[in-house]
């Protein structure tokens, strides 16, 4: 009975085997995580330069009053667009404002909808889209798109 209640002698590589694990698990998650940061550098990299390869091309017309004038990266996680509006924001009640600003949302939307391959890089990336709208004399308004928040239909195969 009281060898029961002696304490028992701890077998140090089971200590040692425990430490060497830990250390092990520590080692592969942060060669993942390092892995992780420079595939998503290297894609961000190409995104930059697909960006100014586009932004080369500009101006370019969206219709009759609006012209696309830049596209960049800003900040790594955002798409920018910049357009001219070809009107004074003055002209505008703010009904107009709301309502051009809610069209031109769901546009965006339906646009960023059908580009299945982009939208799964904004969200594995953690990219969003803003779209910069201005008049000829202020801001008009600003839309962002943000991948997670979209409510896309399913595409029919």
């Amino acid at each position: 009975m009281l060898m029961k209640l002696a304490p028992k002698k701890h077998n140090p590589r089971n200590f040692y085997l425990s430490v060497a694990a830990a250390i092990l698990i520590l080692c592969v998650g942060r060669y993942f995580a390092i892995e992780s940061e420079r595939e998503k550098g290297t894609q961000l990299a190409l995104l930059a330069q697909q960006l100014s390869q586009l932004n080369a091309t500009l101006p370019k017309k969206v219709d009759r009053l609006t012209t696309l004038e830049y596209v960049g990266l800003s900040s790594s996680d955002t798409i920018f667009y910049r357009y001219q509006v070809n009107m004074k924001e003055s002209t505008l009640s703010e009904e107009e404002r709301a309502n051009m600003e809610a069209g031109l949302r769901s546009g965006l939307e339906r646009l960023a909808c059908k580009e299945t391959k982009f939208l799964a890089a904004m969200r594995k990336y953690n990219i969003h889209m803003e779209h910069f709208y201005r008049a000829r004399d202020g801001e008009l308004f600003t839309i962002e798109i943000h991948a997670d928040q979209l409510s896309c239909p399913e595409s029919k195969r």
